[in-house]
């Protein structure tokens, strides 16, 4: 199972560390964020946005300025995310000038990632090939919201990981915990 980040610093990685976890998982960093098949086009997605990028970019070389726009899109929109979480002006003046602290937020509030990549690629498999990524987030492109998807995505783009025994390694784990601390652990609900 792959999932992004645990890079030293992430929340992540310091939760499982305080849990006593992340040597258990031992997870390990992965060259390729994920394999994308459609009929006969197979694309093995590098890590990295970089790489990333313009290996989707040589796919849909055809669209390749649409392919760059739809995933700067989303990279300015986690940027603006992340930058947010850091934010140290007033909420006041946060809130008042928040289209001109936060342009791509502002734009994009409300949008799904389906009507991102419809907006920026003519090539409909480019967009298929792009949505592909939104099973990180959960549900199907046209269900997921743009910012969800661009924080998954470039997330996992960046530094995918791999831990053996996949996520179940993961979810169990984590229950292993919770059952040391008395909670009660439901499966199957």
């Amino acid at each position: 199972g792959r999932t992004d980040g645990l890079a030293e610093g992430d929340a992540k990685t310091r939760i499982l560390d305080h849990l006593g976890m992340l040597d258990r998982l031992r997870p390990i960093v992965a060259e390729t964020a994920c394999e994308i098949r459609i009929d006969d086009f197979r694309l093995a997605v590098p890590a990295g946005l970089d790489a990333a990028r313009d290996a989707f970019a040589g796919a849909f070389a055809r669209d390749e300025r649409g392919v760059r726009r739809a995933l700067g899109s989303f990279e300015r929109l986690a940027a603006e995310v992340e930058r947010m979480a850091e934010d140290t002006r007033s909420a006041a003046l946060r809130f008042l000038a928040f289209p001109f602290f936060y342009p791509t937020i502002f734009r994009m509030r409300g949008r799904t990632c389906a009507e991102v990549l419809q907006s920026r690629l003519r090539d409909p498999r480019a967009r298929v090939a792009l949505g592909a990524l939104a099973p990180r987030v959960g549900p199907a492109p046209a269900a997921v919201g743009a910012m969800a998807y661009a924080l998954a995505a470039t997330a996992h783009l960046r530094r995918p990981v791999a831990l053996p025994g996949g996520g179940r390694s993961l979810a169990q784990a984590l229950a292993e915990v919770a059952r040391k601390e008395v909670a009660v652990v439901r499966t199957k609900t």
